[in-house]
């Protein structure tokens, strides 16, 4: 597999990250705003897959971005994943902390 790959892998798992959080946003919106307050504390396991890949991703990308080849893709995929990743986590700790 070339060091390229790597990179555009990176970027991938940035942009589906990214992707995630803006579904979960529109999903989480659409509950909270059509959905009685009883039948809001039923969350399933959809969250909790999604949570979990919008935590892994980040990390896998980060750690695709130091086996990619320099340049402009290997730095954006190292700040980008790592910016994913931290936002992410307070996002999802914030989460944690309100719903429990």
């Amino acid at each position: 597999m070339t060091k390229k790959k790597f990179s555009i892998f990176s970027i991938s798992c940035f942009v589906v990250t990214i992707l995630l959080f803006i579904m979960t946003m529109m999903l989480g919106h659409y509950a909270a705003t059509t959905m009685s307050s009883s039948d809001y504390s039923s969350t399933g396991f959809f969250g909790y897959l999604i949570f979990g890949i919008m935590i892994i991703a980040p990390i896998i990308g980060f750690i695709l971005a130091f086996k990619g080849e320099k340049g402009s893709l290997k730095l954006t995929g190292i700040i980008g994943n790592l910016f994913v990743f931290f936002t992410i986590s307070l996002f999802i700790g914030g989460v944690a902390f309100f719903t429990t």
